[in-house]
């Protein structure tokens, strides 16, 4: 078996007591692929695998800029203003540029299409999680649970997946279940 983790840092630990890595021991599942921290949604897009059994996409949320090398946020772009060019483009995207409204509906749109011409033609298990708000229901897939965040999130270290090993434990658990469902 083969699983697919595409989204941002809620699924980019490869620790052995992240809740991926624990899933996949449960599963007897081999990882392909992780999510990347402070990625936007097409990373989850780009790292898609159809060759992957299950694929569980943790959709990020939709105000990050998609870079292939930096993870550009509001805040990470803040923070390191300084140190390239590439923070620096985006800080000056987000202050001037950035609409709210806008990245959220392209981020609809992006989804429709993933949707409705990749997804659908993709034979194995899918699950979708929201980290926060819920942006698109899915015709292809299955939606796991939302707002995962604003439950597990921790700033307690060490840690894995922005959660404590008691959460990765629960986590991986939860979504074993939303597994055996399908």
């Amino acid at each position: 078996m083969i699983i697919n983790f595409c989204g941002g840092s809620h699924c980019a630990s490869p620790k052995k007591e992240s809740w991926t890595t624990l899933l996949a021991d449960k599963l007897d599942a081999k990882i392909i692929g992780l999510g990347k921290s402070g990625a936007a949604h097409e990373h989850a897009i780009k790292s898609f695998n159809s060759t992957a059994d299950i694929t569980i996409f943790c959709w990020p949320n939709f105000t990050r800029l998609y870079n292939k090398d930096y993870s550009l946020t509001f805040t990470t772009c803040k923070e390191h203003v300084n140190d390239n060019k590439v923070y620096k483009a985006g800080y000056v995207y987000y202050k001037y540029l950035y609409d709210h409204e806008i990245a959220k509906e392209r981020q609809i749109r992006d989804l429709f299409w993933f949707d409705e011409k990749v997804l659908t033609n993709y034979t194995g298990t899918i699950l979708h999680i929201w980290g926060t708000e819920v942006l698109y229901n899915f015709k292809n897939g299955n939606m796991a649970e939302q707002n995962t965040d604003k439950k597990y999130h921790t700033k307690i270290r060490p840690r894995a997946n922005h959660m404590t090993y008691e959460d990765n434990i629960k986590y991986a658990a939860k979504i074993t279940s939303f597994l055996t469902r399908y």
